[in-house]
């Protein structure tokens, strides 16, 4: 007998007696429940509460997506319809899920860089090419968020417009002197100064510039060589000078004090018999004065 058959009991598709059901049957009738969960199904009371129970947990998961966290060096700034709300701290919290709120997590302390390299004329007339890395960090979340259209790309965008205000007016010598932390400094001014004038300020803090390179044309490398010996020429000058007036200025000290000590002693000497030799004049008037009487 085959498994199948009616009289073993072993029909996987019998239920209750009822004569077998093929695949399709046993098909639409999961796909009919499923309809009536769905609020699809036949029967307007089961169809209605499928439905409302779909709804709930509809709303449950839009709710859920408004959680968010802000780690410690975060803060979040909450808009609602993309007007600033308010600001949050580091911890779990929840807002108005999209469309109606939206958070931009926004890290105020991780350092931020970027490479910047450009060629420009300096102030007098020389063509240099300059590579340096700009490093910034996000200060201030809501100006970061609000006041400046994509404030990192208007960043690097007016780098350029501090650095050649810098360079325009600064000479090829001191571009590859001792000056260059300087150039630095005064380009990292301009640069703040520059990004806070959008607005209200665009949130950001530039926390240093280093010049990484800066080269110059091979055809005035022996004018730059030649300012660059006569500077190392008068650095040792100025060394043997001070080296040589430590040296005297001490040894004529000590002799211009020396012979004042030697003019006090002869003025006291001179002193001293001249007042000696006025005494005993002064003893012989009076013998001489007696004698006479």
């Amino acid at each position: 007998m085959a498994w199948n058959d009616e009289g073993n009991g072993k029909d996987p598709w019998k239920r209750g007696g009822d004569k077998p059901n093929d695949l399709d049957q046993i098909v639409q009738d999961w796909q009919r429940r499923f309809g009536s969960i769905l609020g699809g199904g036949r029967g307007g009371r089961g169809g209605g509460s499928g439905g409302i129970v779909l709804g709930v947990m509809l709303l449950i998961a839009w709710g859920l997506t408004g959680f968010y966290r802000v780690d410690e060096a975060e803060r979040g700034v909450v808009q609602r319809f993309g007007a600033y709300t308010e600001s949050t701290m580091p911890g779990l919290h929840w807002h108005l899920p999209f469309p109606i709120e939206v958070v931009d997590i926004v890290n105020t302390i991780a350092i931020s860089n970027y490479a910047y390299r450009t060629e420009m004329l300096t102030a007098d007339e020389q063509y240099v090419f300059i590579d340096m890395v700009v490093q910034y960090r996000r200060a201030d979340p809501v100006k970061y968020s609000f006041e400046v259209e994509d404030p990192d790309t208007t960043l690097q965008d007016v780098t350029e417009s501090a650095l050649r205000e810098v360079v325009g007016t600064s000479t090829i010598e001191s571009l590859i002197t001792g000056r260059r932390d300087e150039i630095a400094s005064r380009t990292k001014d301009v640069l703040q100064e520059t990004i806070d004038g959008y607005g209200k300020g665009a949130g950001i803090t530039i926390t240093s510039i280093s010049l990484e390179t800066v080269n110059y044309p091979q055809a005035v490398q022996a004018a730059v060589d030649d300012a660059q010996k006569a500077r190392n020429d008068s650095e040792r000058y100025q060394l043997e000078a001070d080296a040589y007036a430590n040296e005297v200025i001490p040894k004529a000290s000590g002799d211009s004090e020396r012979v004042l000590e030697d003019a006090r002693a002869y003025k006291d000497r001179v002193i001293a018999d001249a007042d000696g030799e006025a005494s005993r004049f002064l003893a012989l008037l009076t013998e001489y004065k007696k004698h006479l009487a």
